[in-house]
């Protein structure tokens, strides 16, 4: 293959460019139900708000399952502090 061939886009290469532009909104606009769907599942008390508790509440049953798999675990207070310090 020669040198001009390889700076040329191929066909292949635009089609997926054009199915990207095309899918960009279909997938962003289901990220964003995705995200509303599994906010809504751990909103426990429905206030618009996950709180500490809620987020321990799941944390505890992921632990469970870690530890039957013999995954060493994190103290939840431990894990809110690394998330605290990510919005920081």
């Amino acid at each position: 293959m020669s040198k001009e061939a390889w700076l040329q886009p191929s066909h292949k290469l635009q089609r997926n460019r054009a199915g990207s532009v095309l899918l960009g909104p279909r997938l962003h606009n289901l990220l964003v139900c995705s995200v509303e769907y599994w906010f809504r599942c751990m909103d426990l008390d429905g206030d618009g708000i996950i709180s500490m508790y809620e987020m321990e509440f799941f944390y505890e049953e992921q632990v469970e399952k870690m530890e039957m798999l013999g995954i060493e675990t994190l103290p939840f207070q431990d894990c809110l502090c690394q998330v605290c310090h990510l919005t920081i």
